[in-house]
């Protein structure tokens, strides 16, 4: 599989993983950091789990940055900060 791919396939669940972010951190302020470094994680995590597919430390700098821009991109619009509003 190409990491390309790979991309596109946490792109469909990344909304999924940023609501599970944000309820494991409810209600702690100022945890925006801490739950992008745990989305994160968990994409990490779950792509060391593709058959067929070696994440190296390369590949995974490529797709780290595709999904951290991304990541901040989605929470504009899944959870936008009422105060800038």
């Amino acid at each position: 599989m190409q990491w390309f791919a790979v991309v596109m396939m946490v792109m469909k669940c990344l909304g999924d993983i940023l609501k599970a972010a944000e309820e494991a951190f409810k209600g702690i302020p100022e945890s925006g950091a801490t739950k992008k470094q745990w989305a994160m994680a968990m994409i990490h995590i779950a792509i060391e789990g593709i058959d067929d597919f070696v994440l190296t430390p390369e590949i995974w700098d490529r797709i780290e940055k595709l999904i951290s821009p991304a990541i901040d991109i989605a929470c504009m619009f899944l959870f936008p900060n009422e105060e800038k509003a």
